[in-house]
């Protein structure tokens, strides 16, 4: 690092810090929609769920098995706070969050420690 004051080179050294990131996820609703495009929407509450620039990836699992993955995500809006809900849109073809199954999030490679229950509403 060049000094501006002395006109030297000084160098320095640290150890390299690196943080991850974690998601928290709260909470995750699947409602009926009304589109007919549309079997229903799965909405997840929580922080650091992530942006459409960000690499999302929604799994629903139940009795030890993972029944689908999803990565067609997208944010609630208009959203006060950003990164609080995304809302995940299942089509027909795709198979029905059940109540109770469980839902697996990870944002850019980083998975949520909650992996919270679906209700049904």
């Amino acid at each position: 690092m060049w000094c501006k004051h002395c006109r030297t080179i000084t160098e320095r050294s640290s150890n390299l810090l690196v943080l991850n990131l974690l998601p928290l996820l709260t909470s995750a609703e699947y409602s009926v929609s009304p589109d007919p495009e549309l079997q229903g929407v799965l909405t997840l509450n929580g922080r650091l769920l992530g942006t459409t620039a960000d690499d999302i990836f929604v799994a629903l699992y139940r009795e030890g098995d993972t029944i689908q993955v999803f990565d067609a995500v997208e944010p609630v809006v208009p959203l006060a706070i950003p990164q609080t809900q995304l809302r995940l849109p299942i089509r027909p073809a795709d198979p029905v969050p059940l109540d109770g199954d469980r839902i697996i999030l990870r944002v850019n490679g980083q998975q949520a420690h909650n992996s919270p229950l679906v209700t049904l509403l």
